[in-house]
């Protein structure tokens, strides 16, 4: 997982251990009923204690998937791992580039999204 991903889950759950901490304040003060009071600090509880273990899931966790997908990619389909290292460098003899409209959108685009189903090869250019 991205830095910058993981960051933004780190403040999202500091907000909400904010809100669980303002609302545990606000039903000791404010609420009078005890059941409601009851009901309202479970809640705000479960909220701080859930945020809590989000940071630290967030903090300590290897993204395990990510990996995998690495080593699948790596291993099972070298030519997505060499284009995504150090970019398109060429093109396969039996790749379809015969439309001279296709080439021109192809090389000229600046993402294109190669889509693989069924074992065809169809092409977005963005």
């Amino acid at each position: 997982m991205d830095l910058s991903v993981k960051i933004k889950h780190i403040t999202f759950a500091l907000v909400f251990i904010i809100i669980g901490i303002l609302v545990l304040i606000f039903s000791v003060v404010y609420i009078s009923n005890e059941l409601v009071e009851t009901i309202v600090n479970l809640l705000a509880t479960s909220i701080v204690i859930t945020a809590i273990f989000s940071i630290l899931v967030n903090i300590f966790t290897i993204d395990y998937f990510e990996i995998a997908f690495k080593n699948l990619i790596s291993r099972d389909l070298p030519f997505l791992h060499k284009i995504s290292e150090i970019g398109l460098v060429e093109f396969d003899d039996t790749f379809p580039l015969k439309n001279e409209i296709y080439k021109y959108d192809f090389i000229n685009s600046v993402n294109i999204t190669i889509v693989m189903n069924d074992a065809k090869k169809f092409i977005l250019i963005i």
